[in-house]
């Protein structure tokens, strides 16, 4: 499972991935940095890979997932913040903080009390049993 958090300056994942109860990988990369910003996925192996070919091939042909738990954000250059999943065709824009995947709950409480999204991911591994391994931080370039 995953978390992705972003506080407006930086976007943080873990690193594993699962398979039921059983942890495939411990450094998964969710996140990538492009030259239009960063952006994080959650969901299946699969649409997670075809988000973010998509995304640093450049968005140029029409993205189709049919993966229930596909979650993406974007964080451009500006600092501005946009959410995907499998019902929002294209990025809409929502406010920072915000977090995806299945500590997102948690995260976002973190986030509200002033942690740092490094921090928040920190808190969902400590609280969460299918949250874990590695944490990736990408800093944006609008800081």
């Amino acid at each position: 499972m995953t978390v992705i958090a972003c506080d407006g300056k930086i976007m943080a994942c873990d690193g594993w991935v699962t398979s039921g109860d059983t942890v495939l990988k411990k450094d998964c990369i969710k996140i990538v940095k492009t030259e239009k910003g960063i952006f994080g996925v959650s969901g299946s192996y699969e649409s997670a890979s075809q988000y973010l070919k998509w995304c640093v091939e450049g968005e140029k042909k029409k993205l189709k997932i049919e993966d229930d738990n596909f979650e993406a954000i974007f964080l451009n250059n500006e600092g501005l913040l946009f959410h995907m999943d499998k019902h929002i065709k294209n990025h809409m824009r929502v406010e920072v903080p915000f977090e995806i995947g299945l500590g997102s709950e948690i995260a976002y409480g973190a986030l509200m009390d002033g942690a740092t999204s490094f921090e928040a991911v920190e808190i969902v591994i400590k609280r969460n049993i299918y949250c874990g391994g590695q944490i990736m931080v990408l800093k944006s370039d609008h800081v």
